[in-house]
This record gives C-alpha cells, structure tokens and sequence, in this order.
C-alpha cells in the first residue's frame, strides 16, 4: 500500500522523552484482498518513549468495487533511524487482523497478517503486509 498521512497530529508530549500521537492516512493498494487500485483509510495512535514507538491502537477500511475489508491492529513497533544525533528516518511493523470482508476480499476475514512500513518522502510511506 501506498500511503500519504493525512491529518496526523503532532506528537503530544506525556513526559520526558514520552509522547503519544494519532496518525491518520489515506492509502491505494497495489494488489490484495480487493486488487489493485483499492483505497484504504486508516488510524493509529502511537505512544513513543526514546525514540521507540508502540501502537496502543489502530484500525482501518479498505474499499474497491470489488468489496470491503476492515481490519484492527493487533500490535505493532516503529523505531527512529538516527544518524549524527538527528532522526533521518523510521521504520515500523506489526500485525493485525481482517474483522470484515465482503466480495473479492471475503476469503479473508477471519485471518491475520504482519506488516513493514519505512518512508519514501515526506508525509509518504509504503506498508507491505503478508498473510499469515
């Protein structure tokens, strides 16, 4: 899926070195449950102490002509890339499951699936996810 952040908070400061954020996104899928061109929505909101992030929860829908799937995040990790002292990148992954599907994608529910995503420009990223 390729994916641009829309509307993601800032993230709110808890403590030192602790904040919690809510990330929304808009994403088109390149193959799937639903095929090629399918349009997904999804929320997480993160907590991250020190540079290591941790979904306390998240969801997400995706939709196509084809049919629909929902799903809800099991769990999940992002860590900051740091170079020279300063943050150049992340990288996350994690897991969920598909608690909705509908057509094309209804062989689906019921199943879970892990994920990677790393960023490819600014607000932009990529999450590739695998069946489990």
């Amino acid at each position: 899926m390729n994916c641009i952040s829309s509307g993601s908070g800032a993230p709110e400061p808890v403590g030192e070195g602790h904040a919690f954020w809510v990330a929304a996104a808009a994403c088109v899928e390149e193959g799937g449950p639903l095929g090629s061109n399918a349009v997904a929505t999804q929320n997480t909101i993160w907590e991250n102490f020190k540079g290591a992030g941790t979904i306390l929860s998240g969801d997400g829908v995706g939709r196509s002509p084809n049919g629909a799937i929902a799903y809800r995040q099991n769990g999940g990790t992002m860590k900051v890339l740091m170079q020279d002292g300063r943050p150049v990148g992340w990288e996350a992954s994690g897991s969920g499951v598909w608690t909705l599907a509908t057509g094309a994608a209804a062989p689906f529910k019921g199943k879970t699936f892990a994920w990677t995503a790393k960023p490819t420009g600014p607000r932009t990223y990529v999450i590739d996810v695998k069946v489990n």
